[in-house]
């Protein structure tokens, strides 16, 4: 249809998403973020968590999310009814594999790992006894179109990939050479315009006879995240002292951490080294940058 509706506009780095059946603000392994210039259809009304008072948006796609100014943006519009993904580009680097795709339009999508048992969904309960799960699915929304190869160079993570359709749309699933041994991803939309999906690969961790630990870890770099800070207590002492509040303790663990790592040959960077507040946007930002 012609006709113009809310269209809601991603604007933060990556927006968290919620089940859009629910209302609550638990935050699932099955859902998935979103990269800032997404785009849906919304509903304008917001639906608020009545236990946190949180807001949301209702997306046409069956999630949620947080309905923030520095979230997303809302405006009258319209869509493609379709979106056509083409592979461009698949290359590896370092320790990233980076699949790059250009789209008729920037749809949101699920990325969801398969099959991962849990302990009880529908309590909330997403505890694993053991990681299950085999392969990657990215579902591209709207999608009635997929076109190129999708040819894997050699990698330590993806064994092969396929190219389904589900539910009307098409997903590309990537087999695990190793069933449960995954490393984290990331996605962006580049200066092209082009959706990046970009994977972490594993750094091979070698027998190290010259420590006691017995392993080495040169060519790793390791993240060392010293919760709380400055202005952020955490927990307070028992005995009332401000001086032996949690985030005491994490800095003085994770300094202690640090010196250990860096025996084995680590790189490491932290994210804090004194006692300041670092929020969790900035904190996010060291991790992506750093590489680890």
């Amino acid at each position: 249809s012609s006709e113009k509706r809310y269209i809601a506009k991603i604007v933060s780095a990556r927006a968290e998403t919620f089940t859009g059946s629910t209302r609550d603000d638990y935050s699932r392994p099955t859902n998935s973020y979103l990269p800032k210039g997404t785009v849906d259809y919304c509903y304008p009304q917001k639906i608020t968590d009545p236990e946190s008072g949180k807001k949301y948006y209702l997306m046409a796609g069956g999630y949620r999310v947080y309905a923030k100014d520095s979230n997303v943006k809302l405006y009258k519009g319209t869509l493609p009814s379709k979106n056509s993904v083409k592979v461009s580009k698949i290359t590896q680097s370092g320790n990233k594999l980076k699949l790059k795709f250009s789209l008729k339009f920037k749809a949101p999508f699920r990325v969801t790992l398969g099959k991962q048992e849990y302990k009880n969904p529908k309590t909330q309960e997403y505890q694993i006894s053991t990681a299950t799960y085999t392969y990657l699915d990215i579902k591209f929304l709207y999608s009635n179109k997929f076109s190129g190869k999708i040819e894997l160079p050699k990698n330590s993570l993806f064994k092969k990939a396929k190219v389904l359709k589900s539910d009307g749309c098409y997903k590309l699933r990537l087999y695990l050479k190793k069933k449960g041994m995954f490393y984290g991803w990331d996605s962006y939309y580049n200066s092209s315009g082009e959706l990046v999906f970009s994977f972490l690969l594993p750094t091979s961790i070698y027998k190290d006879k010259t420590n006691s630990y017995g392993y080495s870890l040169k060519g790793t770099t390791i993240v060392v995240d010293a919760g709380h800070g400055g202005t952020d207590p955490g927990a307070l002492s028992y005995t009332g002292s401000a001086k032996y509040c949690e985030k005491y303790y994490t800095l003085l663990y994770a300094k202690y951490l640090r010196k250990e790592l860096k025996k084995l040959g680590a790189r490491v960077v932290m994210t804090r080294t004194s006692d300041e507040y670092i929020s969790l946007s900035k904190r996010r930002s060291i991790i992506r940058q750093s590489g680890a």
